[in-house]
């Protein structure tokens, strides 16, 4: 009787989420789907593939993922460091050096891009790509510190302690000991935030080079037009692809890890 609440909590978690999906697939595998029919008044893969196959959509889906790629390296070479720092040393102030680094995402995202505006443009950098990653990462950077300090705050440092005692240099205390220890909630953290970044807007509103495009920019103008039914519904299952792909692989590693901690347990 235990197991029957959850199954039926998990089976409405997935309703919850596939619902609102259902009309999509339906306006993006179709080519018509007129009132009051339940159902599309016939499947294709047309649309979707027309979308697949325009090397302007193409580009955007390609300049989309780099930029995000770069974002995550980018931040996680930055927070990593800092997390890790946060949740295994004791020193005064901690806390309030948390709450700074995570201030981008509490404070009014408004006021910080004007801010940067100012920034970039006294340094000349505005509306170029530099200025677009480093804004981008602003935003993110908080998003990956919160995701690993409570990984950091379970790490036990003493590993690292014994290899400093073997000898065992920084660099390969750090590819074969901190990250491995950590790789799970290393790997949700930076799906994530590819995530954060695959889904920015107004950054990209604000900063990118004239005539570029993510495929944020490129749906919400379609969707402000109210343009074609079956394209909108074509871009937007591209755009939440990696949603769905970050919640299925985060919730297999979480699963995995809870069962590998509950056997050395």
């Amino acid at each position: 009787m235990k197991g029957i609440p959850r199954i039926l909590i998990l089976i409405g978690m997935v309703i919850l989420i596939l619902l609102p999906l259902i009309p999509l697939m339906g306006w993006a595998f179709s080519t018509s789907w007129t009132w009051p029919n339940l159902f599309p008044d016939n499947f294709s893969t047309e649309r979707l593939m027309s979308v697949l196959n325009d090397p302007y959509y193409v580009q955007v889906i390609k300049d989309s993922i780099f930029l995000s790629l770069i974002v995550t390296i980018i931040s996680l070479s930055v927070g990593f460091f800092a997390a890790k720092a946060l949740g295994t040393v004791e020193f005064k102030g901690r806390r309030t050096l948390e709450i700074f680094m995570i201030l981008p995402a509490l404070a009014s995202g408004i006021t910080i891009l004007f801010g940067l505006r100012y920034v970039f443009i006294r340094l000349g950098i505005y509306l170029t790509y530099p200025s677009l990653v480093m804004a981008e990462v602003v935003f993110c950077l908080p998003y990956i510190v919160m995701l690993l300090l409570p990984v950091f705050r379970n790490y036990d440092t003493d590993y690292e302690a014994q290899a400093a005692t073997l000898g065992i240099g920084k660099l390969n205390t750090l590819l074969h000991i901190t990250i491995p220890a950590v790789k799970s909630g290393l790997a949700v953290a930076c799906m994530y935030t590819f995530m954060v970044s695959w889904s920015i807007y107004l950054i990209v509103a604000f900063f990118a080079p004239i005539g570029f495009d993510t495929v944020a920019t490129e749906l919400v103008p379609l969707i402000q037009m109210r343009g074609s039914n079956n394209l909108i519904a074509a871009m937007t299952i591209l755009f939440i692809l990696p949603s769905l792909f970050v919640f299925f692989i985060s919730s297999k590693m979480l699963t995995e890890s809870t069962k590998n901690n509950g056997g050395n347990t």
